[in-house]
């Protein structure tokens, strides 16, 4: 398998400004001119911005390039910068894909699909929206070469042929059920710019997105002001946005408590009744296809035995800490799918909990006494790995828990592999598209886990690309219910629980909610 590369982090602190964001070393006064005559450079209003809207986000932004974004955060806010063929709108709890830089789409054969795109529509740097931006932007995340770390999405694309200016056809090796859907991942970016700047484009952007990036400084704050040559409608009804990236959960609180922002991500649980109080803020707060659990290395001595992870399972009470610890803005998990999943199986049931029955297994296994575990859980899981690393304790494993920046743990686990410290990590998938296969795909196929999880399962990886390759429904829905039941009964994850996105918000801000997708959607967000 070819290593999932992360994208070159900025230099700490470095402010990257507009003129840098566009990708030109020296702008003149006259270039800027006749870059915001074609669109590229955004025009500031000859008022003062008195829409700014202020948000406080949990993690730092890793990346403008949305190929290689890897945090669900982090994809949506680069595609408030850049546009997807179709976009996933939820009505009444349910999932729909839209039209966006895409008009529509046909099925040619079992294994193509005809994609039409928008006319008109250009990139913030004048580059046209048309065949071949969308040829190159999915050709640099499906081709292994480039290694984007969107290309999970795109396993089996064969090629991408432009049929005329506006019109692509995509081929497939086997027929593939969520191509389409797989679409809403895709953010398409222009490509004599990504292709002059390549890993450049990691701190500049050039978007066809409502809000365009005008200063980024890593670790502290990307400012966006609004695209006034956006081209569809409603236009943006904010004059710019500041992303502030404030880690500590405490000191973002703080800061919505304050007025000092407007919104922020990941409320802790502790501060929700908090928020409820105050006559100026509230609560939006949504069930998401977002799982939580403990992945484990295959590879590290006791975990190799499907006995002790199953013990781990057993050790661990769900019930307590979604009641307790997460004060039931959370639901125990039953399958690594959620509900909103079309083929999550409603019928697995989660480990009981039962410390016995752990030590008996761990006893089978051979390993009736103490040994070490090395277990990690970034700050925003940090209670529910302290709650983990205490369940472990009472049935005789002795665990070296630590709690790193959310960066520092993806570089150990997820970049260095086999050589992570880490035998164990508390971690959260999302989904970009609801679909079964990104995430079965991405975190229990052996070409994409096994160099983090060290999980091969060769029978599994079968059903998962069966998943994948048929058009029927419901034969989709027997493979995947199979698919399930083997993963839970492998237990290559203590599963957990299903998390709410919790927001704080101020009762100024129109049109923002709470998305199933944890989205952070601001295209239609307004102050009054």
């Amino acid at each position: 398998m070819e290593e999932k590369r992360k994208p070159e982090r900025p230099a700490r602190g470095k402010t990257i400004t507009r003129r840098e964001l566009i990708g030109t070393a020296a702008i003149t006064a006259t270039s800027i001119a006749l870059g915001r005559s074609i669109g590229w450079i955004p025009t500031a209003s000859a008022q003062p911005a008195t829409k700014a809207l202020k948000f406080g986000l949990n993690e730092n932004l890793r990346t403008l390039d949305p190929r290689m974004s890897d945090t669900i955060r982090n994809d949506a806010i680069v595609d408030t910068i850049y546009d997807q063929p179709f976009f996933r709108q939820f009505t009444g709890g349910k999932m729909e894909l839209v039209p966006r830089l895409a008009t529509s789409w046909e099925r040619v054969d079992n294994r193509s699909i005809r994609v039409k795109l928008r006319r008109g529509v250009a990139f913030a740097n004048g580059e046209p929206v048309n065949a071949e931006s969308f040829k190159y932007s999915l050709d640099t995340v499906y081709q292994k070469s480039y290694a984007a770390v969107r290309s999970y999405l795109f396993p089996s694309v064969e090629s991408v042929d432009i049929v005329d200016d506006n019109t692509v056809r995509i081929r497939t090796v086997k027929p593939d059920r969520t191509l389409v859907p797989s679409l809403t991942g895709l953010s398409l970016v222009p490509p004599k710019m990504a292709a002059q700047l390549g890993r450049g484009m990691t701190t500049r952007s050039a978007g066809t997105g409502p809000y365009q990036a005008e200063e980024f400084v890593p670790a502290q704050h990307l400012k966006l002001r609004a695209n006034d040559k956006y081209w569809t409608q409603p236009k943006p009804r904010l004059d710019s946005i500041d992303m502030q990236f404030i880690v500590d959960d405490a000191t973002r609180i703080a800061a919505l408590l304050a007025g000092d922002v407007h919104i922020i991500n990941n409320l802790p649980v502790d501060q929700v009744d908090r928020v409820r109080r105050s006559d100026k803020l509230e609560v939006r707060e949504r069930t998401t296809g977002r799982v939580v659990y403990v992945a484990m290395r295959q590879d590290r001595g006791p975990l190799a035995d499907v006995r002790v992870r199953q013990a781990f399972n057993h050790a661990v009470d769900k019930e307590s800490i979604v009641n307790n610890i997460l004060r039931g803005h959370a639901q125990v998990a039953n399958s690594p799918l959620a509900p909103g999943y079309p083929f999550a199986n409603p019928n697995l049931k989660p480990y009981p909990y039962s410390p016995a029955k752990a030590k008996a297994l761990l006893s089978e296994a051979g390993y009736p006494s103490t040994f070490t575990l090395k277990l990690a859980a970034p700050p925003n899981y940090r209670p529910v790995g302290e709650a983990i690393a205490g369940f472990l304790t009472e049935i005789g494993v002795k665990v070296d828990f630590e709690s790193p920046e959310i960066g520092v743990l993806i570089n150990e686990v997820f970049t260095k592999g086999p050589q992570s410290k880490y035998d164990a990590w508390v971690y959260g998938q999302g989904t970009l598209t609801f679909q079964e296969d990104s995430i079965l795909r991405l975190r229990f196929h052996s070409d994409y886990n096994s160099h983090w999880m060290a999980y091969r399962n060769e029978k599994l990886d079968a059903l998962i690309d069966a998943g994948l390759f048929t058009l029927d429904d419901n034969h989709a829905r027997l493979i995947y219910d199979k698919a399930q039941e083997m993963i839970m009964a492998d237990a290559p994850w203590i599963l957990l629980h299903y998390l709410n996105t919790v927001l704080g918000v101020d009762k100024r801000v129109r049109g923002f909610t709470a998305r199933a997708d944890e989205y952070i959607y601001l295209h239609e967000t307004s102050l009054t």
